[in-house]
């Protein structure tokens, strides 16, 4: 194909109302539309247009084509107008809409010539996509335009559609990226080579890769039309100028690097862990997606009384992730913005960034990470110390609340040897008297007699894990609400320790797979005067029946999820209205919230489980919505990651 002279050309109205267009509103320029008008010697002239854009320099609109019409001459003067065609292939007719000028020395081929086109005029209007043509050779908008999402570099083997106004919407192979040729003081653009259908027409026609631009229409072989039949070659093709080059060839963006860049729709960007009205908490960084993002999108944060915006590039999978490390603890008013180039932008998200302060409370054994706890929640002295099995769980689900309403810490021990650093912390406490809960068999008559040397000491024991629940709950008196879950595992009492600590409410036991309510628990749910009782967990924790059986005496409620962090965090928030600060410990083993529930609730703040890796963006909107400022990591790095402990979701 020899390359003309180039011309000026304009963008057109493809003839129909959209959704996007109301009747007597501009019409709106979009890729693959065809363009026309006479030039001062009378030939007529019909290209397609290839891309809406901008004007670098000032965002003002511009559309692009290859600047080669079929019989036009160079053009530098006049004016363009709409043109339209019913369907593909049909006859073009004039608009009579007057678009705007050329705009001299933008050529792509020749630097003196014409590729752009003033689009500023309030005559049009334009939008990032293209023309589908029905998917064929249809209407132009018989079927949804194409969005342009971006504009990347070709590679050999993709599928590629185009859209021009002769042949339609058509998608073919990429048969090879090539150097292209021209003449002497043209530009040898990089070239696609395909075997879809185009004609020598339409010059100008844009190339997608999915919803990415990749190419315009520059040449074809292909006769007027896609018929096999027709065809004068065996092989017909149709080559493209790149958009974007691998192999660092000059392309059209290239070319018009400081002029141009291409209209590009982006997506408002995605914080999975922000409430419902933007409000979101972070520890070490703020990290979201972008639909339809890639490696050409950037997002920019925009804090209040911060003077530099936070920026960062999207990866090719759509995420993208802020440090927010050189910030100080606080609460920042955000707006967050995704952009393609310097003008195509997303509506902002809006919000309250809280960056909140985090640290660790650990131990190197699950008994060194109780009397930290303890240092934590008691620094001076405590009239009471509740003591159970660090070595296994159910004597201890029902032992932290009631600590916490008598108000001392709850520690644990070995069964038959009361750890050195337990000793010394309840030695620091110095407290009036020592309750152990659980049996001779969890914890031995030895460590009772090693106890008893700091303090007076009580057992509550019982035949089982169910009979020391009810009588640790006995020991409250009277309250309105307590909590009932599975004693036979961990995860639901385990959830609901914090929350029973602050509201001063038991933990009662059952076992959640029988079909019936107890009386014994129905006995000592009334003597406590409870009216209201909160189930823990699902179903599959504790049965329809067991629930029937306690409705039928008391007002229950459950609060249950899908996994453990879930119901964690519906009794948080059932719970937990407004918090300043909060804890997070791992869900998969007991020790560090079995205790840690106590410091929670003394100091009114949630307990979330979490995985120990991350934390799920469902916690992180949870802490965000509860105003929290400050999240304490309960647990060693082995147990909870640094991630975790920063709060990088999952």
């Amino acid at each position: 194909m020899t390359v003309g002279a180039l011309v000026a050309v304009v963008a057109v109205f493809s003839g129909v109302t959209t959704e996007s267009q109301a009747a007597g509103e501009p019409p709106i320029l979009r890729g693959g539309q065809p363009i026309g008008g006479a030039s001062p010697d009378g030939e007529p002239g019909i290209c397609a247009i290839t891309a809406t854009g901008y004007k670098l320099s000032d965002g003002a609109s511009q559309a692009l084509t290859a600047g080669w019409c079929k019989d036009r001459k160079v053009d530098t003067t006049a004016a363009y107008e709409l043109s339209s065609r019913p369907v593909a292939g049909g006859s073009a007719t004039s608009t009579g809409v007057t678009i705007g000028d050329a705009v001299v020395g933008t050529g792509l081929w020749q630097p003196d010539g014409i590729g752009l086109i003033d689009a500023s005029s309030t005559a049009t209007s334009s939008a990032p996509e293209a023309l589908t043509w029905g998917n064929g050779a249809g209407a132009p908008l018989a079927t949804a335009p194409q969005i342009v999402r971006d504009v990347i570099a070709p590679e050999k083997g993709q599928t590629i559609c185009k859209s021009a106004d002769m042949t339609g919407w058509t998608c073919g192979k990429i048969l090879d990226v090539v150097p292209g040729y021209a003449g002497e003081g043209m530009v040898n653009f990089e070239q696609i080579v395909t075997d879809l259908c185009s004609t020598k027409a339409e010059m100008g026609g844009p190339g997608f890769v999915g919803n990415s631009l990749v190419g315009m229409v520059v040449g074809a072989t292909w006769a007027d039309s896609c018929a096999t039949g027709d065809q004068t070659m065996s092989k017909p093709y149709t080559s493209f100028l790149s958009f974007r080059s691998s192999a660092g060839r000059p392309s059209a963006l290239s070319v018009l690097n400081n002029l141009w860049e291409p209209a590009v729709k982006v997506e408002p960007v995605i914080i999975p862990a922000a409430t419902s009205n933007g409000n979101v908490v972070v520890g070490s960084e703020l990290s979201g997606a972008l639909p339809f993002g890639g490696p050409n999108h950037t997002v920019t944060v925009t804090l209040a009384g911060v003077p530099n915006p936070l920026m960062t590039t999207v990866s090719a999978t759509g995420s993208w992730s802020i440090s927010t490390n050189t910030l100080a603890p606080g609460i920042y008013g955000y707006s967050a913005v995704a952009s393609w180039g310097k003008w195509s932008k997303s509506t902002p998200v809006t919000g309250n960034l809280t960056v909140a302060a985090t640290d660790r409370i650990w131990g190197v054994d699950r008994f060194e990470g109780a009397a930290a706890q303890s240092r934590a929640a008691y620094p001076d002295t405590a009239p009471v110390v509740y003591v159970s099995s660090g070595v296994d769980f159910p004597d201890a689900l029902s032992a932290g609340p009631a600590a916490a309403k008598f108000g001392g810490p709850l520690l644990t021990t070995n069964t038959d040897a009361l750890p050195a650093v337990v000793k010394a912390e309840i030695d620091r406490l110095h407290p009036n008297r020592i309750v152990i809960v659980g049996g001779e068999a969890v914890v031995t008559p030895g460590v009772a007699a090693t106890l008893g040397t700091i303090a007076p000491v009580t057992r509550i024991a019982g035949a089982d894990r169910f009979v020391v629940s009810r009588t640790v709950a006995a020991s409250f008196g009277n309250v309105s609400t307590a909590y009932v879950a599975n004693g036979m595992t961990f995860p639901d009492a385990l959830s609901a320790g914090a929350a029973a600590a602050a509201r001063r409410a038991p933990i009662i036991l059952v076992n959640g797979g029988l079909s019936s309510i107890d009386a014994a628990t129905i006995g000592t749910l009334t003597s406590l005067g409870v009216t209201k009782v909160k189930i823990v967990g699902g179903i599959g924790a504790v049965s329809a029946g067991i629930e029937a059986g306690l409705s039928s005496s008391f007002t229950v409620e459950r609060l249950g999820g899908p996994q453990r962090q879930d119901t964690s965090r519906i009794v948080n928030d059932d719970y937990f209205l407004s918090a300043t600060s909060a804890y997070i410990a791992t869900s998969l083993a007991f020790p560090d919230a079995l205790t840690g529930a106590v410091l929670a609730g003394k100091n009114n703040a949630p307990l979330y489980l979490v995985p120990g890796t991350c934390i799920p963006a469902e916690t992180a909107m949870s802490i965000a919505a509860r105003g929290v400022t400050s999240v304490t990591t309960l647990g060693g790095p082995a147990a909870m990651t640094d991630p975790a402990k920063l709060l990088v979701r999952c």
